[in-house]
């Protein structure tokens, strides 16, 4: 019964352990996911400042990364 037990601590231990690294990941994506967000945003707003060629190569790429 004791080892059982024993056992019992370490399994819950592994699962803190899993559980804080799926919360680590969740939480880091949906930063990357903030910061992409953003990153996007601004290089539309810098699209109005650019020449016609480089407007017409830039909206291609933005449009893909959509």
């Amino acid at each position: 019964l004791a080892e059982q037990a024993e056992r019992y601590e370490e399994m819950v231990e592994y699962m803190e352990k899993n559980l804080l690294s799926v919360a680590y990941k969740i939480i880091s994506s949906i930063e990357q996911k903030e910061e992409s967000r953003q990153a996007f945003d601004e290089a539309i707003a810098e699209l109005d400042t650019l020449g016609e060629e480089s407007y017409k190569d830039s909206t291609l790429i933005m449009q893909l990364l959509r």
